[in-house]
């Protein structure tokens, strides 16, 4: 199957209006942490939140090619695309994790 990359036309065809913008359909947040001396169990612990990927610095990643070789750690939590919670909802657990980082590391 010869696949094409599907672009919109260059003007508008007819009386077609571009619109732009509109609802969120889905949306997904991230939350990470690189140091090179990271400790991926401490912010587990800390956090409270099963984490995504994590690695300490010097630690070998498997790739479909070659072996890697961490540069630096890093702890990550990363939620999948949803279309249930509203984005608006999604940015609220982001901040409350993001407070709960500073209030447990003393920062406020």
């Amino acid at each position: 199957m010869d696949e094409q990359l599907r672009l919109p036309p260059e003007k508008p065809v007819g009386k077609l209006i571009w619109v732009t913008g509109g609802e969120v359909d889905e949306s997904y947040y991230s939350l990470r942490f690189f140091a090179d001396d990271l400790n991926p169990d401490f912010i587990t612990e800390v956090l409270g939140i099963q984490l995504t990927r994590s690695c300490r610095k010097g630690d070998v990643r498997r790739s479909k090619v070659y072996d890697i070789i961490e540069k630096t750690g890093s702890w990550r939590h990363s939620t999948k695309r949803n279309s249930d919670a509203s984005l608006e909802e999604q940015i609220n657990q982001l901040f409350d994790l993001k407070f709960l980082v500073k209030s447990t590391l003393g920062i406020i």
